[in-house]
């Protein structure tokens, strides 16, 4: 008997086959699911988003179309196999999806926020003139990703067994002694800066 033989043969006797058959049967209607998803928003959505005035609808399915196809993808798998046994491997399997999950829904948000919303922030903002277009926006450009990228990044830690309890408290009294200090927190103190300098 052969190796493969062998983990097959133990696979089949840790896994039940109607475990097995239910499994299949789930990924199949995801595969399906994905495909019909996949067809909703590279072509039924983009033709009907193509008609309307403003472009920003057909912008923001442009940026989302993979990160939603890649969610439901992950999301399904994480489903279809929630269903085994939480042994080390599939522990540490289902964990591997959910951090995947965390990072593309914080990469769809980073992209969503820098690609749709702050560009047409800039764009109302040239049309009305409005003066915190030199102020505001840098500001959140520069400081919303980072905070994103940043609670994901504790998320996927904490996905994976990681217990940030104490960074969180550092953290936050942190920004408590910043906001309780006579000096102005070094958020406003920048924006004073460039506001005074206009």
């Amino acid at each position: 008997m052969n190796i493969n033989t062998l983990i097959l043969f133990t696979a089949l006797t840790v896994i039940p086959w109607q475990t097995i058959r239910f499994i299949l049967g789930k990924l199949a209607i995801a595969a399906l699911g994905a495909c019909l998803l996949y067809v909703l928003l590279f072509y039924g959505l983009r033709s009907i988003f193509r008609k309307f005035e403003s472009d920003i609808a057909l912008v923001t399915l442009n940026v989302s179309a993979y990160p939603i196809l890649s969610i439901f993808i992950l999301v399904s798998l994480k489903f279809s196999f929630a269903d085994l046994d939480s042994g080390d491997t599939i522990g540490w399997f289902d964990r591997l999806l959910t951090a995947s999950i965390i990072i593309a829904v914080s990469y769809w948000f980073i992209q969503l926020f820098i690609q749709v919303f702050v560009y047409y922030l800039k764009d109302y903002a040239r049309q009305t003139e409005a003066m915190w277009d030199n102020v505001l926006l840098p500001l959140l450009e520069g400081v919303v990703p980072f905070v994103i990228f940043l609670l994901a990044s504790a998320f996927v830690l904490q996905s994976f067994g990681v217990d940030l309890t104490g960074i969180w408290v550092t953290f936050t009294r942190s920004i408590d002694h910043q906001f309780k200090s006579p000096d102005p927190p070094l958020i406003l103190r920048f924006a004073n800066r460039n506001t005074a300098g206009m």
